[in-house]
């Protein structure tokens, strides 16, 4: 503004002799804001769109990413899994493996060895362990033992006695 002022001035100005700068203006109050032109908003508004318009595809970008990552990390695993299998395929191959697999599991001897099980006295064959009391059937041949008035160690040896009464 106040240039424009300082060339009309110059401009009237008929004597070259007269032509100064111009004098000084005196500030005057501060101008309001200048509301935001046109341009300015249809620029904001491409940005948003393009934003919005970019939402989505990074989000599915981040969704993939997150999904990769978890395969990646079951192919590790799977793969490891895969060597493990081979290291034990490759001691199956060895016959040595296989003998001392052969004897710790199935109890197996080679010819002209002898066999020696170790049978340890805490462990009970599902034969020699008596039904438990607290069972109906228990009870009940409980019951039939008291009224007979014998034990089931005399009843034994009357079953081996073939000549006994019954």
């Amino acid at each position: 503004m106040a240039l424009r002022r300082w060339l009309r001035h110059k401009c009237e100005a008929r004597d070259v002799d007269t032509l100064t700068a111009p004098p000084p203006v005196a500030e005057s109050a501060p101008q309001s804001r200048t509301p935001t032109s046109g341009r300015t908003l249809i620029l904001v508004t491409v940005l948003l769109a393009v934003a919005m318009m970019l939402v989505f595809p990074v989000r599915s970008w981040f969704t993939q990413r997150a999904v990769l990552a978890e395969l990646e990390g079951e192919i590790t695993a799977a793969q490891q899994r895969v060597d493990d299998l081979q290291r034990q395929r490759d001691t199956w191959q060895d016959p040595n493996h296989i003998e001392a697999e052969a004897r710790r599991r199935l109890n197996m001897v080679r010819k002209g060895e002898n066999a020696l099980i170790v049978m340890r006295p805490q462990e009970q064959s599902a034969a020699e362990v008596p039904p438990p009391a607290d069972t109906w059937y228990g009870r009940l041949w409980q019951s039939v033992e008291e009224r007979s008035g014998r034990r089931p160690a005399d009843l034994a040896e009357t079953a081996t006695d073939p000549g006994s009464p019954r």
